[in-house]
């Protein structure tokens, strides 16, 4: 009855399909948006860099190995092309608002993983949860 359920209703928003985690598109889109975060107040920290990759980590369920390697093509990726709209629109076409809002949340991370929060930080977020259909970013400051 339950499987009737969810394949009438979809997935619920908190539970991200099981199939996110072995999507290789939709990874490398959530790492697409993440890893342009810690170059974008024009200071890549190291701090920011660990939060990277351990946010990818939890929220794509990857070893410390094929976080590295997806960091790897994101940034690749992103030096041939720096804009975000290719990769949230296919965030917000194959995943589920809960996954979105988790990959917010793992941005937070990053962004706030130095201590600091820059104005070109705050603007990507912002614009970064207006492209993937959410209702805006809620980061005001680094706690």
């Amino acid at each position: 009855m339950f499987e009737r359920l969810i394949h009438s209703f979809g997935q619920p928003a908190h539970a991200p399909a099981a199939s996110l985690h072995d999507d290789s598109e939709v990874q490398l889109a959530a790492a697409i948006l993440l890893f342009g975060t810690v170059s974008v107040d024009h200071e890549a920290r190291s701090e920011e860099t660990a939060a990277l990759q351990q946010s990818l980590q939890q929220l794509l369920h990857l070893s410390p190995e094929k976080s590295h390697r997806l960091i790897a093509r994101a940034a690749a990726s992103v030096a041939k092309d720096s804009s975000i709209m290719a990769a949230a629109t296919l965030l917000k076409l194959r995943s589920p608002e809960g996954f979105r809002h988790e990959l917010m949340s793992a941005m937070t991370s990053v962004i706030c993983a130095d201590g600091r929060l820059h104005d070109n930080e705050r603007d990507r977020a912002t614009r970064t949860a207006r492209l993937l259909g959410l209702s805006g970013s809620n980061l005001r400051e680094c706690a």
